[in-house]
This record gives C-alpha cells, sequence and structure tokens, in this order.
C-alpha cells in the first residue's frame, strides 16, 4: 500500500520499537515514521503530527491505564485529546481530515459522534486490538475499511476443522493461520479446548473444567510464532456477504 504510517504514543521510541519487535519478531518497517508526544500542548502535538500532509488520524484508548483507570476515565483522557486535534484541524482549515476514534463505553460514544471532524468512532476495545493485525498484513485492509464504514463484520467462533479448509490437526501457528485467510474471513485468535487437561486431573480437572465453561481463556492477536492448541476454537471476522466457513 502506499501509505506512510506516522506512530505518535507516549512511549519513547526505545519503547515502541522493543514492544514491536517483541510482538512481530521483526524489525520496524522503514517506512513507519515514530514520535513521542504526551498531548500537553499545542505545540507539541504539531511537531508530531504534520497535519498538511495526513488525511487520516486513528485515536486508540490509551492501554497503558487499563489497570489503573475505570473506562470513563480512560474515555475522559482521549475526548481531551481529540478536542485539541479538532481545534487544530479546523484552524489549519484542514476539514478533510478524517479522525478516528477508540471509545470504551457507549455514553462517550455519543459524546464524541458529537465533535466535529469526527467521522467515525469505533466502539469494542476489541476492534483497537486487531489494528497490530492490520498493520501487521497489509492484505487485510478491506474488512478494517468495512468495520469502521460499514460496520457489516462479525465476529464468529469455529472449530479449526470449519473454519479452516484443508485443516487435518498437528501444529500450525497463528502466522500461518494468517497466511491462509483471506480479506473475508480473518482469524484474530482462539478460545483454548481444556477438556483434554481436565480429563487428565481428575476431580480437579471436572472443576477446573466447569470454571473454564464459565470463563474461557481466549487469545487475540498472538504473536505470530504462537502455535494453536489442537482443539482450539479459532475466533475471527468475516463479512456477513461473503462468509464461507472453508476460507
Amino acid at each position: 500500500m502506499d501509505v506512510r504510517l506516522n506512530i505518535v504514543d507516549n512511549q519513547t521510541e526505545d519503547e515502541f520499537a522493543e514492544w514491536y519487535g517483541e510482538y512481530s519478531k521483526t524489525p520496524l518497517p522503514e517506512g513507519l515514521v515514530f514520535n513521542e508526544c504526551r498531548f500537553r500542548s499545542e505545540d507539541e502535538v504539531r511537531s508530531a503530527i504534520d497535519l498538511d500532509s495526513t488525511n487520516r488520524i486513528i485515536l486508540l484508548a490509551d492501554g497503558y491505564l487499563l489497570n489503573e483507570a475505570t473506562p470513563d476515565q480512560i474515555d475522559a483522557e482521549t475526548v481531551s485529546k481529540l478536542l485539541m486535534l479538532s481545534q487544530l484541524i479546523e484552524r489549519d482549515g484542514r476539514g478533510g481530515i478524517h479522525l478516528i476514534v477508540e471509545t470504551l463505553t457507549t455514553d462517550s460514544e455519543i459524546v464524541v459522534r458529537n465533535i466535529r471532524n469526527c467521522s467515525n468512532v469505533i466502539g469494542p476495545l476489541t476492534t483497537g486490538r486487531l489494528l497490530t493485525t492490520f498493520a501487521l498484513e497489509p492484505k487485510f485492509e478491506p474488512v478494517f475499511r468495512t468495520i469502521i464504514q460499514f460496520g457489516d463484520i462479525d465476529i464468529v467462533c469455529r472449530s479449526m476443522t470449519d473454519a479452516v479448509g484443508g485443516w487435518k490437526g498437528g501444529g500450525k501457528t497463528f502466522g500461518e493461520l494468517l497466511s491462509l485467510s483471506h480479506d473475508g474471513c480473518i482469524p484474530l485468535g482462539w478460545v483454548e479446548n481444556i477438556n483434554s487437561a481436565a480429563e487428565a486431573g481428575g476431580e480437579a480437572g471436572e472443576t477446573q473444567e466447569a470454571l473454564r465453561r464459565v470463563a474461557p481463556r481466549v487469545r487475540l492477536n498472538p504473536p505470530k510464532s504462537s502455535e494453536i492448541p489442537p482443539e482450539a476454537e479459532i475466533v475471527f471476522l468475516h463479512r456477513q456477504k461473503t462468509y464461507d466457513p472453508g476460507f
């Protein structure tokens, strides 16, 4: 894709590169530009974001606050950043910039939709996490565009045999699973099946199984090198009009 991606975050560039390398097992792409910005002033934002050459800004909820703040507090921080960006865009006469904002609560979505220059809202936190997948796999851009513009996407859970055509069991990594998908059906992760562990554990295993049925273990956006458990169910996106359970 002929796209220049500029990442603006409150991490340092070294911290971001370390996080990216840990997840993708590769260095930062050459076309990616990173700028540290804490949104403390308009001058700081202008130095980090070149509004003249920007046509789309995706503002994600600050995941680093999740362990010490409520969704409402996180959304308040997001709205503060959004208002600053909106004022800068209006002042510079850059009304063509599309602002795409992630919020964690429905109340915040209502507020955000009434802010000028904000054309779309990403509601679920899960969708924000998916950006990593879309950035690593450019072929999935059509699905991302559908999510933020049209909304005809479902999240579905299927066994490996139903989700992947020709699957015969055995070890497969998440990266291999991604390579088998197409823009109408994209894997996000998996739900682990613990039946085998429960059977081996006797009464304790039965108790564990009962608990897991209430709160199953789900892995979203795992590293590409992660091996998928043989009995896992795959969680994936599919387009409502094009879904084919055989990929």
